[in-house]
């Protein structure tokens, strides 16, 4: 995994708990899977693992990368905090 700290813009589901899609670098990522969900005391925020691609298969057959997004609670605000490669290699 690689680590980052980039701000993203989060869109829900209609009926879905968690991050439908999200908007990182100019770039639509959808959410093919949530993976794991946690809850973090402090800072307070809930951590979401999900796979996410951008079309049916990437350039390289990849159906999904794995991206580690925490929303911190208190802002409102999401974060993207790592990204893995590749889901159904």
């Amino acid at each position: 995994m690689v680590r980052y700290d980039d701000p993203v813009e989060v869109r829900t589901g209609t009926g879905q708990e968690g991050p439908a899609q999200f908007l990182w670098r100019g770039r639509l990522w959808k959410v093919r899977e949530v993976l794991d969900r946690r809850s973090q005391e402090l800072p307070r925020r809930e951590l979401w693992r999900v796979a996410a691609g951008r079309g049916r298969l990437d350039q390289e057959g990849r159906a999904a990368d794995v991206f580690e997004l925490a929303h911190d609670l208190r802002a409102g605000r999401w974060q993207l905090l790592a990204v893995g490669s590749g889901v159904g290699e």
